[in-house]
């Protein structure tokens, strides 16, 4: 796995210095480009049916197909967009009997896009593609034990970490609220929608520097739909010129 792992992490680099060295170039003549930050939530549909048969046999309830996302993102755009964005992902937990299942991931992501729409308008829709990586954090815990079987034996508790390479492809949709002004923040709105691939191993798994083979299998591959909302603003100074917006005077 660890071959898999240092060859995937090489390839995602790899894809975010030619995104990143991609945009600067085209850029580099541009004496204005809008900017901006965001938040956002929204859900991503993932397949977890691949963990039930090793959870049960545990004594531990598959998590939900649903999970909500929360995380930030920053972008810079002209005719084109680069991205980058930070993402939780968290499952509600399950319980059976007196056993608990809890999943959580983080994932990151730079994303390159192409702005189909006039970059000094005030909405900008651009596809886009992504790379980036993340870990999750499988939790099997034990919420309730009589005191006999709680001092014969240790109580139920896992913890397992996996690390997750993925690629995804989108589209997003960006609406500013009120009118340019030279350097100053305005509301943004926007929405983000895809598909997450995941293409790493995922039924290895570590506990506490302990390799854990043939885990439950889950994958971070599946669509994903987010609601954003931030600030932009038209980069005030490029090449020693300050920006203008259209009827503003000099």
């Amino acid at each position: 796995m660890k071959t898999t792992v240092n060859s995937t992490r090489i390839l995602v680099m790899v894809l975010c210095i030619l995104s990143t060295a991609m945009f600067l170039s085209v850029n580099a003549q541009a004496r204005e480009r809008v900017a901006g930050y965001y938040f956002g939530t929204g859900g991503v549909l993932i397949d977890a049916s691949s963990m039930e048969n090793e959870l049960a046999a545990a004594g531990f309830n598959k998590p939900r197909d649903w999970a909500y996302t929360m995380g930030a993102g920053f972008y810079s755009r002209r005719r084109l967009v680069l991205e980058a964005e930070l993402n939780g992902i968290m499952w509600k937990p399950t319980e059976l009997g007196v056993n608990e299942t809890k999943l959580r991931a983080v994932t990151s992501s730079i994303n390159l896009g192409i702005n189909l729409l006039p970059y000094r308008m005030p909405v900008a829709l651009y596809p886009y593609i992504g790379s980036g990586f993340g870990k999750t954090r499988l939790l099997l815990n034990q919420t309730e034990a009589q005191f006999p079987d709680a001092a014969a034996k240790p109580l139920t508790e896992l913890d397992l970490v996996q690390n997750n390479y993925t690629l995804r492809a989108g589209i997003g949709f960006d609406a500013d609220i009120k009118t340019c002004r030279a350097g100053k923040k305005n509301l943004m709105l926007g929405i983000r929608a895809g598909y997450m691939y995941d293409f790493t191993d995922n039924d290895d798994w570590e506990s506490d520097d302990v390799d854990i083979k043939n885990g439950p299998e889950i994958s971070m591959s599946g669509p994903y739909l987010k609601l954003v909302i931030g600030k932009s603003f038209i980069k005030p100074w490029q090449h020693g010129k300050k920006c203008k917006c259209p009827g503003e005077k000099t």
